[in-house]
């Protein structure tokens, strides 16, 4: 690829920004389990929602883990490795993801200026999405054993994982009778049992909003049949 492919096809999906948090998450995630296909729906189920959600999207898109679908790709297959295997299997992804960016800044010598610069000139990044580019780029870069300046480590904070999800309201349990204990449905959701041993508090609201909770809770169900298939067969 020459580097006016290079640029034409970088402008076209630009470089990931966000928590590292969520990076973090994704390399748990495709190591417990094999996915054939990691799209926004998974994401928000098991990562973070939202427009957060597409940035998070769009970015495995510019490091070539998926395609446009969600499909996953080898690069996607290969990160399931663990040690030095993954280490330079994301080494190779970082160098072709970002291969426009090591032709313009010598990262060996790069300050973060340098970076803010780069991502400024060719993506039009602001102050604080540039900032989340360049600690993303770094925690990658770290990850994958790329050697970087003290100063640009330094000025980067790798953050602790924390969890972008919402906070939910837990049923209160509260005793019905002598030696049972019941839980009362939390305001603004609906209560369904199935015998005694399902329970679950699904939102309120129109059919069509009802359909979409519904077609989620299947899918859920059906990966918590396959890990039990998965156990039985290991």
């Amino acid at each position: 690829m020459n580097p006016k492919q290079i640029e034409d096809s970088n402008t076209k999906l630009k470089p990931p920004y966000g928590n590292i948090a969520w990076y973090r998450k994704f390399f748990e995630l495709i190591r417990a389990r094999k996915f054939e296909k990691f799209d926004r729906e998974i994401i928000e189920l098991n990562i973070i929602k939202g427009v957060n959600a597409k940035i998070f999207f769009n970015g495995l898109r510019f490091l070539g883990l998926v395609d446009k679908n969600g499909k996953v790709t080898e690069k996607f297959e290969s990160l399931r490795r663990k040690g030095e295997e993954f280490k330079q299997n994301l080494k190779k992804i970082v160098e072709e993801a970002y291969a426009h960016l090591f032709s313009k800044v010598v990262i060996s010598k790069a300050k973060p200026e340098h970076l803010y610069n780069y991502f400024a000139q060719y993506y039009g990044y602001g102050e604080r999405t540039a900032a989340l580019a360049i600690k993303l780029f770094v925690y990658l870069c770290e990850e994958a054993g790329i050697i970087l300046p003290e100063e640009l480590k330094k000025t980067v904070k790798i953050e602790k994982v924390r969890t972008e999800r919402k906070k939910r309201v837990k049923p209160t349990l509260v005793s019905k009778k002598a030696g049972t204990i019941e839980p009362t449905v939390p305001e603004g959701l609906h209560k369904i049992t199935w015998g005694d041993k399902i329970i679950m508090f699904l939102p309120k609201g129109h059919r069509s909003e009802r359909e979409k909770i519904a077609s989620i809770a299947k899918k859920l169900i059906d990966m918590y049949v396959e890990e039990a298939m998965n156990e039985t067969s290991s």
